[in-house]
């Protein structure tokens, strides 16, 4: 069970450690102030380190609200003071089960408290894909921070993103007040020492005016992230050649980068078909790469997740994975659904018979995936057009699109 600890009470931290946040005091916190969720993993690491961190936010006149994991018990006595049943949530074993049904379901048990009753929400290591799923369904800011920086980009993709929405911010361009009040959280949080990915205000997505200056025109920037945490997930090279073989087939000028992992398949293709590629980025790399881009192909994995959090166009190939339980949560206009659509489709499996290879992404057709790809970029261009720039609102539609194309 996780319970909600409540209140603020003298906490056990050291001179040396306080001593690290003691400049919050000289920031004027008056108009920042709010109520924080903060949510803590079981690790006593992560504990102790956020102890001087809730200490400076009720210092500088924050409520503090923090979970903490069921097998952090023995923790308990660091918060005697904090505790309050009066919310338990049903969640056991929710930091061991990652299917995304599962956390978005758990994510809207909390939807009304959060969104009614806090302005930010802080997540120490270890509850990332949680707590992102949280913020996504709730539109609440977040923080994310992970201490252990050197982790895979991929496999750990939601540890330190942020989204800092406030409820409907972004619904309306010109509301300078809403961005105002996120960007006080922002400088709250910084002087914590709590790593930005991003900067919130990005996830709008404003563009400068396109089409009305052809000679200043950009290339069409297009991202391909196709790997996942599992081999039998990942586009195999000769589909990645395709699809960008494809893509320049219909004349069209793009700038096509290829984002994965030192050593694996994005790195292979980008060396062979001799484009830039996104390699080894941290987080906050990876993400900037998707927010400047103009679409996002992209496999069942977190960069296609953060891509539609990001109000990004994307094209979401599914092998294995169930398109129904695990599509993207976004704009469904800006998601294509791409899917052979083979009887064995989803088997949730890591490859057939467990090779590691999925017959569901060979052959995949790519066609369509280009289909969908331009008609993102077309919308774009209809959108920017008529109303001069502004936010990009572009979709060919949500679809999905199975068989070869012609």
């Amino acid at each position: 069970m996780l319970g909600w600890w409540n209140g603020y009470s003298k906490l056990p931290c050291g001179p040396r450690t306080t001593g690290a946040y003691s400049r919050i005091g000289s920031i004027d916190m008056q108009r920042a102030s709010g109520r924080v969720l903060i949510f803590l993993p079981n690790a006593i690491g992560d504990v102790l380190v956020a102890l001087p961190m809730l200490e400076a936010l009720s210092s500088a006149g924050w409520q503090c609200d923090v979970i903490i994991d069921e097998q952090a018990a023995g923790l308990s006595g660091l918060y005697a003071r904090w505790v309050s049943k009066e919310r338990v949530l049903p969640l056991r074993r929710w930091r061991h089960a990652s299917p995304l049904h599962d956390l978005v379901s758990r994510a809207r048990l909390t939807v009304s408290v959060c969104r009614d009753h806090y302005d930010a929400l802080i997540c120490m290591s270890g509850v990332g894909s949680l707590s992102a799923w949280l913020a996504l369904v709730a539109k609440i800011p977040i923080r994310i921070t992970e201490k252990r920086r050197e982790s895979a980009p991929l496999k750990r993709l939601f540890r330190r993103l942020i989204f800092s929405h406030m409820q409907d911010l972004g619904s309306d361009c010109n509301n300078t007040r809403r961005a105002h009040v996120a960007a006080q959280h922002l400088t709250l949080l910084q002087p914590l020492g709590i790593n930005a990915a991003l900067d919130g205000r990005r996830i709008v997505r404003h563009r400068s005016p396109r089409g009305l200056e052809a000679s200043v025109r950009r290339k069409a920037v297009i991202v391909i992230a196709p790997e996942a945490s599992e081999r039998g997930r990942c586009l195999s090279q000769k589909e990645i050649i395709l699809i960008v073989e494809d893509l320049m087939a219909t004349g069209q000028d793009f700038d096509i980068r290829l984002a994965g992992l030192p050593g694996g398949v994005a790195e292979q293709a980008a060396i062979k078909l001799h484009i830039g590629a996104y390699i080894g980025l941290p987080l906050n790399g990876l993400v900037d790469a998707i927010c400047d881009a103009d679409c996002v192909i992209a496999v069942d994995s977190g960069p296609g997740h953060i891509a539609a959090a990001c109000n990004v166009p994307l094209v979401s190939i599914f092998g294995p994975g169930n398109p129904v339980t695990f599509r993207p949560i976004g704009d469904p206009a800006a998601t294509a659904l791409i899917s052979k659509g083979l009887p064995c489709q989803p088997c949730l499996k890591n490859g057939c018979n467990g090779s590691g290879t999925a017959a569901c992404l060979e052959d995949i057709p790519t066609g369509n995936v280009v289909l969908a790809v331009l008609g993102f970029l077309n919308r774009a261009e209809e959108f920017s057009a008529g109303m001069g720039g502004g936010m990009k609102e572009c979709g060919a539609g949500s679809q999905k699109l199975s068989g070869k194309s012609s």
